[in-house]
């Protein structure tokens, strides 16, 4: 059987990377809040600029919000398989 091997610094070096990821939605969720409150009343009422504007935002916030989600369960996963791993060098010894 072939040894699987798990390189957990690439990991969570990976996973870090999520965390820059998520603020840069965070700002451009912020600019584009700005934007609009930057544009005046009517420009915003028509074509319902504004209103799709706060929809954008808000699917922003959705992503950013399943980016962090995804980086708590990579690091659930990552303590999950260390601990497995750890208990099976300790019962490969105890065996031996």
């Amino acid at each position: 059987m072939a040894k699987i091997y798990v390189n957990f610094r690439e990991i969570r070096e990976a996973n870090y990377s999520l965390l820059y990821i998520a603020s840069r939605a965070d700002f451009v969720k912020r600019q584009i809040y700005r934007c609009k409150r930057e544009l005046p009343d009517d420009i915003c009422a028509r074509y319902q600029i504004g209103q799709r504007l706060e929809c954008v935002c808000g699917k922003v916030e959705e992503v950013e919000q399943r980016i962090s989600q995804l980086r708590e369960v990579v690091n659930c996963c990552i303590r999950q398989y260390e601990t497995a791993e750890n208990e099976n060098s300790r019962n490969a010894r105890a065996f031996l």
